[in-house]
């Protein structure tokens, strides 16, 4: 055996330190040739493995490092994860699009719509689209229009495609941090295919919530990086670029800088307090080690700070944004927010350990919350916080994962209401990794102890994540359509008046009107301030031709809220169906005051503008909702319809063959032919 000073304290002439390879030890302080000492007592490794568990299993994780996995293993991995994804979401290949932001986000949008273009692209980043500013999240629909057309099944494809993506990234920068890979692969495995991603992944209008979580994982891996070498301003600049972008997906991104300062804690080190001060060390190594500590720490801490910056800009546009749904804090108390989001808080660590009656849309309780149940909630939150912080000086992983839900959760928990959820299956995308990390990990030093305990474990996570996969592909499943998400959210949820209200909605574009007036009425009753139940019920009335018993509801929508365009057009419609024209082109201008991207709503005023005698105003309409939707048949039919009956036949054949064309195009042979019909009477008329 040979003894080597480990410091160079204490030297005598002649003792050199002795490097000797073949050898693993451990740190002793004695007496060697009168130098008394920090010194390493050096074995043979036959000798030091089995009384020294902790340095082997030390040794063995920088023999990992020495000689990482070979790439096939890290490709198969990564291969297994897409795999599982595709098994789980493989119904969403047939879904719709729904009508609730589908349609506003892309295929009733004319700037999604048209593609990618110079004039495009600059109202991506100039414009709020459905009340979000998320330029790239726009940019990336608009690539699928230009790429796909409207085309349902590519679309949700391509959120299925970019979610495994999110998976293997979550799996690499996992395994590259801990040299774990894994628990990496269990914490990537069963957040990829967890019941509560099938909102993110099924819904189109979510591909925001995917993006928004790609590109804070590259975030995380271009921080690691940077974190762990040599100060780089090429690798910084490439944490706050991708950081940017996650803002412009989603601003969901925004507590993405303090995640970041949790894993300089674990697994990256970088808060690191000084090591403990040896038995031969004079001051000035203690001196140099609290300084290089400060130095450490005051940069883990200014690095953050140009990125925190990012996240009040970020913070600060949305709110501006966003103004109409958050003026719904003037009707829900403080204190009710609160306890709600205590509560959530509670709920959503129940639905990722047991994800049970999962829903669309969890109404906020129209009852007061019991301040008993809030603070239960509070008293649960404030002991597992308690606990983990204790356990986290030998377990990092629990202060560090229990810390990144509670605080990427923070933006979406509700102390700023936005909307009428009280929670959302969403909003767990990016939050839901930290409580993973901390249960994976902590199962996972559970289980190293034996091989066949060990196997046990991971057959179990295999089991796991074997039942999320059935039962994503069964929540993916409520996507099928409109009446049926909205029907199951009813079935979970209870009295959920907004459910109530779109399943009216999605009946009655199905022609179920006698069904769409139950649950119209059923929504009123529940919730009779809500505008949007009024306005589907006086829509339902309308659609039955009930004209009079419309015009109540209809206006009580408007009144309730008179800045909502689509109130003001089916009220609109009513005037017209009950001969009030006047009455009827006043509403429908407010409704495109309101909003000018609709062409449906040139439509109905070209109609009432007609009906009016105002043959020239119709005309520039109908043009009008033909150039927002071009590809529309029926606008086109009805301009050329117009034009005919203005005597202007060379003009309306051309409309009207324009018309069958995207009709036949569509695959609409019905209206196609109702077209031609039409057409002929018009060329019989030309004809001499």
């Amino acid at each position: 055996m040979t003894y080597v000073n480990t410091n160079g304290i204490g030297l005598k002439p002649g003792l050199q330190q002795t490097p000797a390879p073949q050898f693993s030890g451990f740190e002793v302080v004695a007496l060697v040739n009168g130098n008394y000492g920090l010194f390493e007592l050096e074995l043979p490794a036959s000798k030091v493995a089995a009384p020294f568990p902790e340095k082997r299993m030390a040794q063995k994780a920088r023999n990992r490092a020495a000689a990482p996995p070979p790439q096939w293993r890290i490709a198969a991995a990564s291969a297994l994860l897409f795999l599982a994804v595709v098994a789980a979401f493989f119904p969403a290949a047939t879904l719709p699009f729904v009508h609730f932001d589908d349609d506003v986000y892309v295929f009733q949008n004319r700037h999604i719509l048209s593609g990618p273009s110079l004039g495009n692209i600059g109202w991506a980043f100039t414009h709020a689209h459905a009340f979000n500013w998320h330029p790239i999240t726009s940019l990336s629909h608009m690539i699928d229009c230009r790429l796909f057309g409207v085309e349902a099944a590519a679309h949700h494809l391509m959120n299925v495609f970019l979610h495994a993506a999110t998976a293997i990234v979550l799996f690499l920068v996992l395994r590259q941090m801990t040299d774990r890979p894994w628990p990496s692969l269990i914490v990537a495995a069963i957040f990829a295919v967890h019941p509560l991603r099938v909102e993110s992944v099924a819904w189109v209008s979510e591909r925001k919530d995917i993006l928004c979580g790609l590109f804070s994982l590259l975030t995380v891996a271009a921080y690691a990086r940077y974190a762990t070498r040599q100060f780089s301003l090429v690798g910084y600049a490439a944490v706050a670029v991708l950081f940017a972008a996650a803002l412009m997906c989603k601003p969901m991104a925004v507590t993405l800088p303090l995640v970041l300062f949790l894993l300089d804690d674990w697994p990256l080190k970088r808060n690191t307090c000084s090591p403990p001060r040896h038995a031969g060390e004079g001051p000035g190594v203690s001196a140099v080690a609290e300084s290089s500590s400060f130095i450490l720490h005051f940069s883990s801490f200014t690095d953050k700070l140009p990125l925190l910056a990012m996240s009040a800009a970020s913070a600060a546009v949305t709110l501006w944004v966003q103004q109409a749904s958050v003026r719904q804090n003037e009707l829900i108390p403080l204190r009710q927010r609160v306890l709600n989001a205590l509560v959530s808080y509670v709920a959503y660590i129940g639905k990722t350990l047991w994800p049970t009656n999962l829903s669309i849309l969890y109404p906020f309780p129209r009852e007061e919350i019991p301040i008993l149940k809030g603070g239960a909630a509070l008293a649960l939150l404030v002991f597992v916080t308690v606990v983990v912080v204790r356990l986290g000086q030998r377990r990092p992983y629990l202060r560090v994962g229990w810390l990144w839900y509670l605080v990427a959760l923070l933006p979406v928990i509700g102390f700023v209401q936005v909307g009428s959820q009280a929670m959302a299956d969403r909003y767990t995308y990016l939050p839901q990794i930290g409580l993973l990390i901390a249960i994976v990990w902590l199962a996972d030093d559970f289980l190293t102890k034996r091989r066949l305990v060990r196997f046990a474990g991971a057959l179990g996570a295999a089991v796991w994540t074997s039942i999320f996969i059935v039962a994503t592909w069964q929540q993916t499943g409520y996507w099928r359509s409109d009446a049926a998400l909205w029907q199951h959210a009813i079935d979970v949820t209870g009295k959920n008046s907004f459910a109530e209200s779109q399943l009216s909605a999605a009946l009655k574009e199905t022609k179920h009107l006698d069904a769409a007036l139950v649950h119209a009425r059923r929504a009123v009753a529940l919730n009779p301030g809500d505008a949007t139940a009024h306005y589907n019920l006086g829509n339902a009335l309308a659609a039955s031709r009930q004209f009079a018993e419309a015009l109540e509801p209809c206006r009580r929508a408007v009144d309730l809220d008179p800045t909502n365009g689509e109130f003001h057009y089916v009220l609109g419609l009513v005037r017209s169906g009950q001969g009030d024209y006047a009455e009827a082109i006043a509403e429908h201008s407010e409704a495109i005051r309101l909003r000018n991207d609709k062409a449906e709503y040139y439509d109905a005023l070209a109609f009432a503008q007609f009906s009016a005698g105002q043959r020239e105003g119709a005309l520039a309409s109908w043009r009008q909702a033909v150039d927002l939707q071009p590809n529309m048949p029926e606008y086109r039919a009805n301009l050329g319809h117009a034009l005919f009956l203005c005597g202007r036949v060379g003009e309306a054949i051309a409309e009207a063959q324009g018309a069958i064309d995207l009709a036949t195009a569509k695959g609409n042979a019905a209206m196609a032919e109702a077209i031609r019909g039409k057409l002929e009477l018009y060329r019989a008329s030309k004809a001499p």
